[in-house]
């Protein structure tokens, strides 16, 4: 079986390190697995580490937040031309919901697979996701129940996002407190608001240290340089970007994860789990169908991460933290994912046809302008 994978982003995050998870298990298979990308970057990289070869497709780059209408005249020029690129295969995997009208106009013959790890906020952005699939007869797979239910598809499988164990020493809760926050720096991520608490905390107690592990990507660099600007004087390390999770997760006595909007699955939440790192995070999106308050974690109003913070340093960390790798072992681990993803391809190739009608080309460009009226 050759199964081709579609990313739109060449850069790591969340969505692409799940893609990198997912590989070893479809060559395990003996599926013949080629990838398409936007560029070269660390995701090129890794998929070759793995013997698997790199495409390339067109898809951006684009303006981040509101776009433009040069980007949008510029999505539509890309997924023709994506359209009219995409090799052969038995089965499509599309990552992203960016690359999705390309595939749709493609005509593939072969049965699609949209794996939805975002949640889709805008409106011509879901109604044309929406679109492809349906013009697709895709199948779906969503990493929670809050992500598809920004999709009006009818069946929409949920697979839990799964990560490698991360094991650490045992940690003594009873001395200062390191307290971090890990992932892409961006505006939705919430980094702000973590040096905001990280002042009140710092103002009521001064030994606790602080940890913004990450850096911008996808993202206006600008609000990375307003959490720098904001953190300054306070005890708060910047490490950067780090693809040893682990080795930051065992530095930490509490994770944050103050996330302000449409928030699908953070990696890092099952990544503490399974390190036994407790963690406070904003109790918005799909963050509480992962969390369950007060046993494996502790949820918190978005605009409020300092109550969550102090509610957890108040609390029984060690038997948050059992119970919280307990859950990994239940819902997250690595092989879980695999399995459940691969169940999903395999059910898709065994189906007889998923031959729909297709819209024209023009289409496409209308759905997108229609969107932005």
């Amino acid at each position: 079986m050759r199964i081709m994978l579609l990313d739109q982003f060449s850069e790591l995050g969340g969505g692409q390190l799940c893609l990198l998870d997912l590989a070893p298990a479809l060559l395990e298979r003996g599926w013949q697995v080629r990838v398409a990308l936007p560029g070269e970057g660390e995701v090129a990289r890794r998929f070759r580490a793995l013997g698997i070869p790199v495409d390339y497709v067109d898809c951006g780059p684009y303006h981040s937040g509101r776009k433009t209408p040069f980007d949008i005249l510029r999505f539509v020029a890309d997924s023709l031309s994506t359209s009219r690129r995409l090799p052969a295969a038995d089965l499509i995997y599309v990552n992203g919901p960016r690359l999705l009208p390309a595939v749709a106009l493609a005509r593939p013959k072969c049965p699609v697979l949209f794996h939805a790890h975002s949640c889709l906020d805008k409106g011509y952005t879901a109604r044309l996701a929406e679109w492809s699939l349906r013009a697709t007869g895709a199948a779906v797979v969503s990493s929670s129940r809050y992500a598809a239910s920004r999709l009006r598809v009818s069946s929409i499988r949920i697979v839990d996002n799964g990560v490698a164990e991360c094991l650490r020493p045992h940690q003594d809760y009873s001395g200062p407190k390191r307290i971090g926050v890990i992932g892409r720096i961006a505006e939705e991520k919430g980094q702000l608001a973590f040096v905001r608490a990280a002042r009140v905390l710092h103002r009521a107690d001064p030994n606790p240290r602080f940890v913004v592990c990450g850096a911008p990507a996808f993202s206006d660099p600008s609000y990375a340089e307003r959490v720098r600007a904001e953190a300054q004087g306070l005890p708060i390390e910047f490490t950067g970007w780090v693809d040893d999770v682990p080795s930051v997760l065992a530095r930490l006595d509490l994770l944050v994860v103050p996330s302000t909007g449409n928030e699908a699955t953070p990696r890092v939440i099952p990544e503490a789990f399974s390190a036994g790192v407790p963690v406070v995070a904003s109790a918005v999106g799909a963050i509480p169908e992962v969390i369950e308050d007060g046993v494996t974690g502790f949820l918190t109003p978005a605009d409020d991460i300092v109550a969550g913070i102090k509610r957890a340093l108040c609390a029984d960390l060690d038997a948050v933290s059992v119970r919280a790798r307990q859950c990994w072992e239940r819902r997250f681990t690595l092989a879980a994912y695999r399995a459940g993803v691969c169940s999903v391809i395999e059910e898709a190739l065994g189906r007889s046809s998923n031959a729909k009608p297709m819209a024209a080309d023009s289409a496409i460009a209308a759905a997108i302008l229609r969107g932005k009226e």
